[in-house]
This record gives structure tokens, C-alpha cells and sequence, in this order.
């Protein structure tokens, strides 16, 4: 089977194959890499991976690993992509789909031009819905450049989602969507897979000062503000507990926002910035619990790698993650938006480790069963042959 991926991808792991220097790091996208490399172990597998962004100097074509990458230079780099609705950079993609001439296109999220190409290249096509950009658009509490676009995207991926053959959705709240656009599509339930290196996480003690943390883009409906806010409330009763925030957020933001939030504890936050998965998977093996009080949130990976692990989780009422998390048996559901009741969950697992220590043994065991790499490959497969079998070639 000849498959071609249209998304994003982890360009950091690949960044030796290019010859030029990436000084801000890519969003690592963890989910598709970890997907790709599952895929590709199959036998009859061909993968190929097709993707763009304004950094890259020049188109890239290689294979590493057994996968054929297919990266593009963003043409007229200044003007933002949303506000073209895609126009200046689909044709690349076109062109390469038809020289790889795949049996099956899967495209990724419907906030990009990805999926858009994908339901308009006229192959066999299933596309993922990775966040509800419509719902995303609402939940802004500043004007941004981010929320600009946004508010654009909503219209591309309307149009995208009415014109796709299959949809692979990461939680039941997003069928009704999908249902209300296309209601003849197929729309297939498929959990992120999980990286490997979480499954061989050993939990141990603090041997020092316990850890919070937060892994994710440091933006505004990430819900950062209010785990810093909370965080501030605690502090004082618990003098040897730490806050560490893993991820890259903008200059603006970050100092503009986040750090005059965190003022009243300066020692005691630290903004650890974006770190590979395996050193993640390190910091949990002591860390108290992982915090992420995001107002939207399809199906956060962190939340699957945090249980997998065996580490106490605290997550907000919204989209997928109650999906994810079940409340007082797998961790703790807070509202969003609630910076008292968010502290009074911090305080549950500082006060009772017997608790977390079973809400932890509890999601390690679930998220052992649902994000494990077999499950994610043969269901994936099933979907493509479904897709190709149902949709001859236009």
C-alpha cells in the first residue's frame, strides 16, 4: 500500500538530512512521528510524507528510516498563508502527489492547508481532525495575530471538512461536527499513539523538591495563566514544590504575560522551554503530577504520555480531555477556567500521594491498553483499506 501523508512533521529529528540551521525549534508533533514510524514497520508499507513551512530555504526530498519525506519552501514567505487561503502553496503538493501516486492521502488537522490539499487532490482520501477551529476561534481573550487567523482558518476548514471522504476524529465530541457538515461521511474513533520511551518510564520518588509540570505550547488557551495563578496560590503551603513549564511560546507572550504572572514566586518557575520526548519522559519518573488547563484541547498527547507513565494527571472540563481522563478513577477533571478549584486538585495529590498514587496505577494501566502501537497501526490500516476500497480514483 502506497501511502501519503499530508501534515506536519517532527523537522527537529530530521534537521541533520537539510543543509541549514533551525534556530527556533519546530513544533515537534510527536503523535505523527510516532504514527509514521509504526506505519512504516508494516510490511507492504510505502509512506510518504509531505509537508511545508516558510523556514525551510529550499524544497528537500529524502528517506530516512524507511520513510520518503517530501518537505517544501513556503513561496513569498511574508505573506501569511491563512489570508491566501492556501492558494500560493497547494500546486507543490499536487505535483508530488502525482508523481508518488499514492493509493490512499491522509491529511492532518484542519487548522493548515494539509487536510484542504488532501480533499482536493482527487486520491482516495481520509483526513485527521486534530483541534475544532470554529470552537478554537471563540475562545480568545486577546486580540492576536494567532486569533486573526484563526478566525479565517474557520471558513478553510468548514469547506475541508464537507468534501472529505473519511474522517479519523481523537474524541467522540468532535463526531457531532463532522456529522453536521458531512453527514455521509464515515468518521472513525483513533486514540494518538504514544512514544515507546513512556512505556519504560520507572516512577520513583522526589529525591528532592517535588515537580509540577506543564508540557505544551505556552499560549493562551493552553490555560497556562491560570496554572501559574494557581500555582501562586499554593506556594506558601508548600515550600518544596516547583512549577516547570516545558515548551516555546512568543517573545511577547511569554514575557509580555506569563512572566509578570510569575513574579511572586521568581525562583520557584521555571520556564524550562522545549525538550525532546525522551528527556520528558525522564522528568516524569519524579515529577508529582503534570497540569493542563487548556480551554481547548482535542486530544492532548501529553495527557496519553503522562498516563502511560504512571503519572498523576489534572486536566479541564473541555473536548477531548474528559474523554481521556476518567475523574476520581484515572485523575482529576477540573473547570475551565477555575483557578480556586484547579488549586484545590494541586492540593489533593500534594496532601494524599496514597491518591495519586492510585489515580497514577489506574491511568498507567488504561493508557497501556488504549495508545500502545498495535492498536494504532491495525486500526489505521482497516481505515485505508476501507477508503481505498470505497472511492475509485477521480
Amino acid at each position: 500500500m502506497r501511502i501519503a501523508w499530508v501534515s506536519p512533521y517532527d523537522v527537529m529529528s530530521l534537521a541533520h538530512r537539510m543543509d541549514q540551521e533551525f534556530p527556533k525549534p519546530f513544533h515537534p508533533a510527536t503523535w505523527l512521528r510516532n504514527g509514521a514510524l509504526g506505519l512504516i514497520e508494516q510490511p507492504g508499507i510505502e509512506l510518504h510524507v509531505l509537508s511545508h513551512d516558510k523556514r525551510f530555504i529550499r524544497d528537500y526530498h529524502f528517506t530516512d528510516k524507511g520513510i520518503h519525506f517530501h518537505f517544501f519552501h513556503a513561496a513569498i514567505p511574508q505573506i501569511p498563508r491563512p489570508v491566501a487561503l492556501y492558494q500560493l502553496d497547494r500546486w507543490k503538493f499536487y505535483r508530488a502527489l502525482k508523481e508518488i501516486k499514492p493509493d490512499v492521502v491522509h491529511g492532518h488537522g484542519t487548522e493548515n492547508l494539509f487536510s484542504y490539499v488532501t480533499v482536493t487532490s482527487g486520491y482516495p482520501h481520509v483526513i485527521s481532525i486534530q483541534s475544532i477551529i470554529s470552537r478554537m476561534v471563540w475562545q480568545y481573550r486577546r486580540l492576536s495575530r494567532r486569533a486573526l487567523e484563526h478566525f479565517i482558518v474557520q471558513f478553510v476548514e468548514r469547506y475541508t471538512v464537507r468534501r472529505a471522504q473519511s474522517v479519523i476524529i481523537k474524541a467522540p465530541f468532535a463526531e457531532p461536527f463532522v456529522r453536521r457538515l458531512n453527514p455521509s461521511a464515515p468518521v472513525n474513533l483513533l486514540e494518538n499513539i504514544v512514544n515507546d520511551v513512556f512505556f519504560g518510564v520507572q516512577r520513583r520518588p522526589p529525591s528532592g523538591r517535588r515537580k509540577i509540570m506543564f508540557v505544551g505550547i505556552l499560549i493562551t488557551i493552553k490555560g497556562v495563566e491560570e496554572l501559574i495563578q494557581a500555582f501562586n496560590k499554593i506556594a506558601r503551603e508548600y515550600p518544596d514544590v516547583d512549577l516547570h513549564l516545558f515548551g516555546t511560546g512568543t517573545a511577547a507572550y511569554v514575557n509580555g504575560v506569563l512572566k509578570p504572572l510569575s513574579r511572586e514566586n521568581p525562583d520557584r518557575i521555571f520556564f524550562r522551554g522545549q525538550v525532546p520526548s525522551a528527556q520528558i519522559a525522564q522528568e516524569f519518573e519524579d515529577a508529582s503530577m503534570l497540569v493542563l488547563a487548556s480551554y481547548n484541547d482535542t486530544s492532548p498527547n501529553v495527557v496519553s504520555e503522562a498516563m502511560v507513565a504512571g503519572l498523576p494527571v489534572i486536566g479541564s472540563n473541555v473536548d477531548g480531555i474528559p474523554f481521556m481522563i476518567t475523574h476520581d478513577k484515572t485523575g482529576q477533571i477540573v473547570p475551565v477556567h477555575d483557578v480556586e478549584k484547579l488549586a484545590t486538585a494541586i492540593r489533593r495529590y500534594l496532601d494524599d500521594p496514597a491518591l495519586a498514587d492510585r489515580y497514577s496505577a489506574a491511568a498507567r494501566e488504561e493508557g497501556r491498553r488504549r495508545y500502545g502501537k498495535e492498536r494504532y497501526v491495525e486500526t489505521l490500516l482497516a481505515i485505508y483499506d476501507s477508503v481505498i476500497r470505497s472511492a475509485p480514483r477521480s
